[in-house]
């Protein structure tokens, strides 16, 4: 999922979606190659969504497209024996019909077959399982995990309105340079640049620590990284990085920072309420699904 900042929409594909959604993108076993049986219908498509006065661009590929007395999109997984013998799990009917909502709103369908195929990795045996179902029911379950993946999706545009551009403008949060470290954050930003890997070994107190985080963080602004991971071998030197990305903070990045140790834990209690918390937005989603949507 990202924000493509020239054309204003969120870009995010079905896999993506029902993996955020379920845990499980539907889509994670080996697929027989794509057939598209009907030269009319595309089986590869991405269709625009406004949800909550953000712009959607969801893609999908639908393995097989076939019009057998009506249009059908099938996703075809290869698949164990044990996984052969039993019907498509809720993840699997769910990238399933959103992929079906796709090609049917690409291709101005009011109904389509949502097909999955399944094939024995062992005995190349063929099962097929399909609905049918509207396309604005459809449309009404897909909206349904828009929801629940709302806050990332806000994020997404977030990172790269406010975050990126903060990061990238952001100025060196002390009024001096110490010597040394010019050459530490211009070797830094050329390998980041290059792919490479650096290794440098300098005095105590030089500031190896911002001459690191600074121009990685403006390297992030200018879309040269996702995220920084910065690793230490003692919790005291942890506690100095994250008081440096603090200053960071203080000089207009707005990052988001966290610090993990190692073995450390969530409590219980935490736990079970992100649990809980899970279930119940998959739970509102995977209600949509049965009966193909219905």
């Amino acid at each position: 999922m990202r924000y493509n900042i020239e054309n204003k929409c969120v870009e995010m594909s079905v896999a993506e979606l029902c993996l955020l959604c379920f845990g499980d993108s539907g889509c994670e076993s080996q697929k027989a190659a794509q057939v598209a049986q009907n030269a009319d219908i595309r089986g590869e498509a991405c269709v625009g969504i406004l949800h909550n006065g953000i712009n959607i661009r969801l893609s999908a590929v639908a393995d097989r497209v076939a019009d057998v007395g009506g249009i059908r999109a099938y996703v075809v997984k290869t698949v164990t024996p044990s996984k052969f013998s039993r019907p498509p799990s809720e993840a699997v009917w769910g990238y399933a019909n959103c992929v079906a909502y796709v090609v049917a709103a690409c291709n101005n369908l009011e109904q389509i077959y949502s097909g999955v195929v399944y094939i024995n990795s062992e005995s190349g045996e063929i099962k097929t399982f399909e609905k049918k179902a509207d396309t604005a029911r459809l449309e009404a379950t897909v909206r349904a995990l828009l929801s629940c993946v709302g806050s990332r999706i806000e994020h997404s545009v977030r990172r790269e309105t406010l975050v990126r551009p903060s990061a990238a403008e952001l100025c060196f949060p002390y009024a001096d340079i110490r010597d040394g470290q010019e050459e530490m954050m211009r070797g830094v930003a050329k390998v980041i640049r290059g792919g490479q890997r650096m290794f440098a070994q300098a005095p105590t107190g030089i500031g190896k620590t911002i001459s690191v985080l600074y121009p990685a963080v403006r390297a992030f602004g200018k879309g040269r990284c996702d995220k920084i991971f910065y690793l230490t071998a003692k919790n005291e030197t942890s506690r100095e990085a994250y008081a440096a990305a603090g200053r960071l903070c203080e000089a207009g990045a707005k990052l988001k920072k966290a610090i993990d140790f190692a073995g450390h834990t969530a409590p219980r209690h935490d736990k079970a309420a992100l649990a809980h918390r899970a279930r119940e937005g998959q739970r509102e989603a995977q209600g949509h699904f049965r009966n193909g949507g219905k």
